[in-house]
């Protein structure tokens, strides 16, 4: 198994992901400090607006109620299981901003994967 390059925390937060002219709901599940892992909850119509390479825009809530909004490049989308219609995907943090940054150095603790 090949080390990632920045540690993942562990979490669960609120977010919003803009595909295009298409908003969905879902929850952040894990960060680092240039990466999000996401699940979706809303149906996913057509799995090209998380294409890899695709551009998004990914709005979260922070804990203190706060929201940041981050420019993401999707790295990949997978199903969780053959029973769910919920989606995971991974994505790249594109120039994460200083108050992202603030949060991610403030707000969290990391895991081991």
């Amino acid at each position: 198994m090949t080390e990632r390059r920045f540690k993942r925390f562990e979490t669960s937060l609120n977010a919003v992901i803009i595909s295009g002219s298409k908003k969905y709901t879902g929850y952040i599940s894990n960060i680092s400090e240039e990466g999000i892992g996401c699940i979706i909850s809303d149906f996913i119509h057509e799995t090209k607006d998380f294409a890899a390479g695709r551009l998004v825009s990914l709005i979260l809530l922070t804990p203190s109620k706060n929201t940041l909004s981050l420019n993401c490049e999707i790295r990949w989308l997978s199903e969780l299981s053959s029973l769910s219609q919920k989606k995971h995907i991974g994505a790249k943090i594109i120039n994460p901003s200083i108050m992202y940054k603030r949060f991610f150095n403030d707000s969290l603790s990391p895991i081991v994967y």
